[in-house]
């Protein structure tokens, strides 16, 4: 009893002779208890059971009793690694990592060398894809500063409109980076009655603003052709894709009068007689559909004599009886009116 440790798991001891021996080697596999704690012996001390006793057991690669990440030995009790395999840490911006095979610990891989040798581009990193190369462009306009060398051309990096081959604006700037502000501008040209159009190029001015009103007003659209030239400058209703009609002629200097509003070339009057002899009906002046009739569809103008809607149609400005078929839920009827033939 003299010689008794009080470690169970070493071994019974004895006094032989006046000296203390253990009868037996360690006692592995033997329960025991650990400060009140249920325990078993291994290699001669009493661990608890399981990973992290600090005892390598029945299937596990290791036991350093910590929970310390990649030092060799996992929180599990198995190796960090045993391949370079095992070490790859899935970022894209490192590359080289290995297996240390003996300490069962991964080596750290070294930087992804991004630099694409432009100045123009950053050198980044991103982990899931590797090296990417966006433009340095503060403004955002699709061009790198000029400081940054020939691969630049931005002479602005604040300014998203300035940029070599923007478009050159009126307003002091040098848009298109070639050493000159506003030498692109704009010819305006003579608008007398202020309609939008010109009638020729005469007394065209260039400058980025129009030049003020004196006696006439200014326009940008160019009269090159039929659909941008005003055919009469004197009048407000007069110009190319005039929509209105008129029943009064406009009067040009000299005298001449004409009910070309559009400038055309031509004098469209607004209402011919679609339908000689009988007027309106359920197959000819209204149109019938699934559910009923439509909308009214026919117009006859004729002169004021005329009988039988078989007359002439009155020209431009002359006076005659309009009739308009009207459609009801189940009829079609005319109406009637005295009124002026309307041209454009």
């Amino acid at each position: 009893s003299e010689c008794d440790d009080g470690n169970p798991c070493n071994g019974l001891e004895s006094c032989d002779g006046n000296r203390c021996e253990l009868l037996s080697g360690p006692m592995d596999g033997l329960a025991c208890s650990r400060g009140g704690d249920d325990g078993v012996c291994r290699s001669g001390i009493c661990v608890a059971e399981g990973c992290g006793n600090g005892i390598v057991d029945d299937g596990e690669d290791c036991d350093d009793e910590n929970t310390v990440e990649g030092d060799g030995c996992e929180a599990d009790c198995t190796f960090s690694c045993v391949a370079d395999v095992d070490c790859g840490d899935g970022d894209e911006c490192t590359v080289g990592e290995s297996c240390d095979t003996d300490a069962h610990r991964c080596i750290p891989g070294a930087p992804l060398a991004c630099d694409d040798a432009d100045p123009c581009t950053e050198d980044l990193c991103e982990a899931l894809s590797g090296c990417v190369h966006p433009l340095i462009d503060d403004d955002g306009d699709g061009h790198a500063p000029s400081t940054l060398g020939e691969c630049g051309t931005d002479c602005d990096d604040d300014n998203a409109s300035v940029f070599a081959g923007a478009e050159e604006l009126c307003d002091d700037i040098d848009n298109n980076c070639d050493g000159t502000a506003d030498e692109t501008t704009v010819t305006w040209y003579v608008d007398c009655d202020g309609d939008g159009f010109a009638a020729d190029t005469a007394g065209a001015v260039t400058d980025c603003v129009p030049p003020p009103v004196v006696d006439c007003e200014w326009t940008s659209t160019r009269p090159a052709s039929a659909t941008t030239t005003d055919c009469y400058d004197g009048n407000a209703d007069v110009f190319p894709g005039q929509e209105r009609y008129f029943s009064t002629a406009h009067t040009r200097l000299g005298g001449s009068r004409s009910f070309d509003y559009n400038c055309d070339g031509d004098e469209e009057r607004r209402y011919d007689c679609v339908q000689p002899g009988q007027m309106c009906s359920r197959f000819l002046g209204c149109r019938t559909g699934i559910l009923g009739f439509s909308p009214a569809t026919a117009h006859c103008f004729q002169s004021s004599a005329a009988t039988g809607r078989t007359g002439p149609t009155p020209e431009c400005g002359a006076s005659g009886r309009v009739t308009t078929c009207i459609s009801g839920l189940d009829s079609c009827t005319e109406r009637s009116s005295v009124g002026s033939q309307a041209c454009r």
